[in-house]
Parts: C-alpha cells; structure tokens; sequence
C-alpha cells in the first residue's frame, strides 16, 4: 500500500489492536476496530505520518512502537518511520 492510502484503524482507549489498511477499504473489517479510524489526508507527506503519530500516542494513548510498526507497512513511508521503529526494535522497549 502506498503511504498517501494508509488508514489506521483502532480499538478502545487507549488505542490497541491497530490495523493500517489501504484508504478507501476494499474489505470489512472486524468490529473490533469500531473505536476509530485515522488517515494522512491521502497525501501520506512525513508531515502528515508524525501528525498522526503524534495524535495516536498523545490523544489514543496508543504505543509509538506499535503505530511505527503500522506505519511501516506503507511501501514509500517516510524514511524516520522504519529509523524509529529500529531504535525501539534495538533498544527492546514496547512503548
């Protein structure tokens, strides 16, 4: 999927279970990501990727390891995304 399609889908608060899914859907989805749903205005810019990263870990209380690693799914993610998810991936921390 390309980063300018990339969804994030969510379950609860804070957010768990996330699911990058290419914008718009061609499948449903389990309810169980019925909590929310986020995109990167399908421009998939590194402004937009850190907007929603920013949004996920302080609004959803999502883990940035876990919305990276969604993050990384994207074939053309920006370049910090797979840098960030290497450092938490070499420092072993989850969150």
């Amino acid at each position: 999927m390309k980063a300018r399609n990339l969804m994030l889908l969510w379950d609860g608060t804070p957010a768990r279970s996330l699911l990058a899914v290419e914008h718009p859907p061609r499948q449903r989805h389990p309810q169980r990501y019925s909590a929310g749903a986020a995109f990167t205005s399908w421009r998939g810019s590194s402004k937009d990727f850190a907007s929603l990263l920013a949004e996920m870990v302080d609004v959803w209380q999502a883990s940035p390891r876990q919305v990276l690693a969604e993050f990384a799914k994207a074939e053309d993610a920006p370049y910090w995304v797979r840098h960030l998810l290497a450092g938490f991936d070499a420092l072993g921390g989850e969150s």
